[in-house]
């Protein structure tokens, strides 16, 4: 059987997990939804947004892709998404998953402002770094390695696949924006994105936000783990029993 990476693999991958688990998808759009919920609700100078903006913008959201990881991982392998499990996980390991992303935002950050495409090498290098750390429980240099050994070979596949995720992430977060300002659910006033916006606004703008930016950072983070599934089974040619393994 070929196991080779393909970007297509990964994107027919993607959309099975999500189709198979629609209901968890929306329940982690929603849960995605929550640092914007939140904004919208309160303001940007609402004093209890800045308190809890550190949770909202860098905790929560690192929480929940810890928890997509180890769902997705152990559903392609035969078992069911279990929400409970996965978040139980991700907040079993937060330390090693908050030190790989603070290493792969910094390494990513100083090669882009060096000559910009370093910082993206940087970055598919280190694509399935989160994903190594949250399955196999490594430190955050043995991740870093690791994601490094894995993605070697295929920088050009992972780019072409990182171009289409975020393209897809950035037509669905604007269409969003742009439904919204056409039915009057949202404002670019200053004054509304500071005090936070109408129940009338927020009722239109929270549905609609959570179908297109939440299920779409839902789907980015899918591909992530989809990709690091794909890549090794590429690279080491390991069956899915002993990926599964992990969870025994």
């Amino acid at each position: 059987m070929n196991n080779e990476f393909r970007a297509g693999n990964v994107w027919s991958q993607t959309f099975n997990v999500v189709k198979s688990n629609f209901p968890v998808m929306l329940l982690f759009a929603a849960l995605n939804y929550i640092p914007t919920l939140a904004d919208n609700i309160l303001g940007e100078e609402s004093s209890a947004y800045l308190s809890l903006s550190m949770i909202m913008a860098v905790m929560l959201p690192l929480l929940l892709q810890g928890a997509m990881v180890y769902g997705v991982y152990r559903y392609l392998t035969g078992h069911p998404f279990a929400v409970s499990l996965a978040i139980n996980s991700a907040l079993g390991r937060f330390w090693h998953l908050l030190g790989v992303t603070i290493v792969v935002m910094v390494l990513a950050c100083v090669g882009l402002v060096i000559l910009v495409i370093p910082g993206i090498v940087a970055s598919l290098i280190l694509f399935v770094a989160i994903p190594v750390a949250m399955v196999e429980d490594v430190s955050v240099g043995q991740a870093l390695a690791r994601s490094r050994d894995l993605t070697s070979g295929r920088l050009w596949r992972l780019f072409g696949l990182g171009v289409i995720a975020t393209i897809f992430y950035i037509l669905m977060a604007g269409a969003s924006l742009g439904v919204q300002i056409v039915v009057g659910g949202y404002s670019l006033d200053s004054e509304v994105v500071n005090t936070g916006m109408s129940l009338r606004a927020l009722v239109i703008t929270t549905p609609l936000g959570i179908l297109t930016e939440g299920l779409s950072a839902a789907v980015f983070g899918v591909v992530g783990v989809v990709s690091y599934y794909e890549l090794r089974r590429d690279k080491e040619g390991t069956a899915v029993e002993d990926l599964a393994a992990v969870f025994e």
